[in-house]
């Protein structure tokens, strides 16, 4: 199945209930690494609960999501700030200060996705990612395919949960 078709079917039967968000106290902490974010994109924003989030804290929001189906399911404070388009062959039409891919990287198929972004993002910004990592579930990322598109970064990764074989981490990118 395509991912489209796998996006499109989670938003029609409203699966996305279930998808973790970021606490207030985890978002602080995220925030704390990269203390100017005046802007930031969330790719694979999904309904835009996040971008509610950053929106409250006074930071301009973009989200990218792959389809219209998702952005039809979308909160409608942040609607018209979500555009449509493949991750895949996604480029930013600005620059700013962080990009954020939570739960999406595992489906990223170019190994270059990240250094692609790497020029659109402001000096002591960078990149949060939020995924899982490992060879055993799905949609985690292999870690050797992690470790070839951090290549041109500074990574600090903290593992928020680690068993059976995957662990679930946090990683900030920042430009070398």
């Amino acid at each position: 199945m395509k991912n489209i078709d796998r996006w499109n079917k989670v938003y029609e039967e409203k699966l996305y209930k279930h998808f973790r968000q970021f606490s207030e106290e985890e978002l602080d902490k995220i925030l704390a690494r990269f203390p100017h974010v005046k802007d930031a994109y969330d790719l694979g924003c999904g309904r835009g609960e996040f971008l509610l989030q950053l929106k409250k804290r006074n930071i301009r929001v973009y989200g990218v999501e792959i389809s219209d189906e998702v952005k039809k399911h979308a909160h409608k404070e942040v609607k018209d700030l979500i555009e449509v388009s493949d991750l895949n062959h996604f480029i930013p039409h600005f620059s700013v200060d962080i990009i954020f891919l939570k739960f999406v990287i595992a489906f990223i198929e170019d190994d270059n996705f990240l250094r692609r972004l790497k020029p659109y993002i402001r000096e002591g910004g960078g990149i949060v990612i939020l995924s899982p990592v490992g060879n055993i579930c799905e949609p985690a990322i292999p870690e050797e395919k992690l470790k070839k598109m951090f290549a041109g970064f500074n990574v600090e990764e903290e593992i928020w949960y680690q068993g059976d074989g995957v662990k679930l981490s946090l990683f900030a990118l920042k430009s070398i």
